[in-house]
């Protein structure tokens, strides 16, 4: 458009961007033929390949290693510890969620069965019939912590 001989605030209209956008590209477009972006330094980072590479194979090995031990294990390019973040971060890129551990109680084949036992005999038990289990752990509640009405 420039090059038609259109003025730069006329392109910045048609684009909707300001015309110092529009001179800064025409700028570099002039200057290297191209308007792709330059390459920047970007921010340094923190591990290096090689290092990103060998915490893969040990997060897939072991599902549930937590990123705050590989970090702690990580000293990274300035001689610092890595932070478990950045760990979680690069293994997302790659495609792998560190797992965390179940916290609970496990239930086995007795455990299901006892619960199913207690569902069926309380299936059919009535409003009336419960709210006599409420008051009587009401009461035991009331007696333990030595609560008088």
């Amino acid at each position: 458009m420039l090059q038609a001989g259109w003025s730069r605030w006329a392109v910045a209209r048609v684009f909707g961007v300001h015309h110092s956008t529009v001179g800064r590209l025409a700028e570099c477009y002039h200057t290297t033929s191209s308007s792709n972006k330059r390459p920047r330094s970007g921010q340094l980072h923190v591990t290096t390949a090689a290092q990103d590479r060998a915490n893969r194979p040990s997060h897939l090995h072991d599902r549930f290693r937590p990123a705050i031990r590989t970090a702690a294990e990580t000293i990274g390019t300035h001689h610092i510890l890595v932070s478990p973040r950045t760990i979680r971060n690069h293994l997302q890129a790659d495609g792998i969620r560190p797992y965390r551990p179940y916290v609970g109680s496990v239930l086995t084949p007795q455990h299901c069965h006892a619960r199913m036992q207690w569902c069926s005999a309380h299936r059919c038990w009535t409003l009336q019939k419960w709210s006599q289990v409420v008051s009587l752990w009401t009461n035991v509640f009331l007696l333990h912590f030595g609560v008088f009405l």
